[in-house]
């Protein structure tokens, strides 16, 4: 099956077995731009982090790793099998707080869940999330959305207290208000006023919170919010860039290239090439 990770969501289950076609690991040094989560269900698995050490991943074990965290997992050699399923998402704005697991700065994050119970809902969650996804419409993609943010409520609500950890609510605030208002031209004067901060101040802790500036990150909204409309609508690039926030549609190819690799139509012809064959969900994911 071949899959485009240039979607909000793709989602699939992997069967890995001993030897068998899926049986090759991981590698990727880069990362993704969006997150993977995975359970495993069935076998046992091993991620190599940064530093050189091994995570070992078995029955009912979650695993999330953020957007640019290296890649580098597979069957664990003890295990005949490692049955996972995964799902590769770009988050809603106010999810951010609910993925800060806890981990090493650039490390995937872990989650045991320490119940059967907790385990059979994981799994049911997931299931439902790809069989959504695998109808391949515009509105069965924003029900697996709404499924994921079940997963993602549910794996923040079984971890310990001290594992939880929450993003500056002033920074949540602006991100919320850009997403409300991401076709306008606000200044960085006019958004810290809505904080009660200084423009240099809320520069300079929206870049600690989130790696970026503020502009970057309303551009990057406005490039996925441009994806979504060209991968589920016939809109036309005009009103697609005018509906992103940007009046000249020759100026939104540019940035859109920049961020993408290719013109908004040729993303829209690649990613019609490459929708999913409905009739399987693995993939070496």
């Amino acid at each position: 099956m071949c899959f485009t990770f240039d979607a909000y969501l793709v989602a699939g289950f992997t069967p890995v077995i001993r030897s068998g076609p899926l049986d090759t690991p991981i590698d990727r040094p880069d990362g993704m731009e969006g997150y993977i989560i995975n359970i495993t269900v069935r076998g046992k698995a091993w991620v190599k982090t940064k530093e050189g050490t091994y995570i070992t991943c078995e029955k009912n074990d979650l695993l999330i790793f953020p957007p640019g965290v290296p890649h580098h997992y597979g069957r664990d050699e003890s295990s005949d099998c490692w049955d996972h399923f995964w799902i590769y998402f770009i988050p809603r704005p106010y999810w951010h707080n609910w993925l800060t697991w806890q981990s090493s700065e650039g490390e995937p994050g872990k989650l045991t869940l320490k119940s059967e119970r907790d385990g059979e809902l994981m799994k049911t969650l997931f299931s439902e999330a790809i069989a959504f996804f695998s109808e391949g419409d515009a509105l069965s993609e924003a029900i697996s959305m709404n499924v994921l943010e079940r997963i993602i409520l549910n794996c923040y609500r079984l971890q310990e207290d001290t594992q939880k950890k929450t993003r500056d609510a002033r920074v949540e605030e602006i991100c919320l208000y850009l997403n409300r208002h991401i076709t306008e031209d606000l200044s960085i004067a006019d958004l810290a006023a809505q904080v009660c901060l200084s423009p240099s101040r809320l520069s300079h802790l929206f870049r600690e919170e989130t790696g970026q500036t503020i502009n970057e990150w309303k551009e990057e909204q406005r490039i996925y919010r441009a994806k979504n409309m060209l991968q589920n609508t016939v809109l036309s690039i005009s009103d697609i860039a005018q509906l992103s926030g940007y009046n000249d549609a020759f100026y939104f190819s540019r940035i859109f290239r920049r961020h993408c690799g290719v013109s908004p139509r040729r993303y829209r012809n690649n990613y019609i090439k490459l929708i999913p064959d409905k009739s399987s969900n693995s993939s070496g994911t």
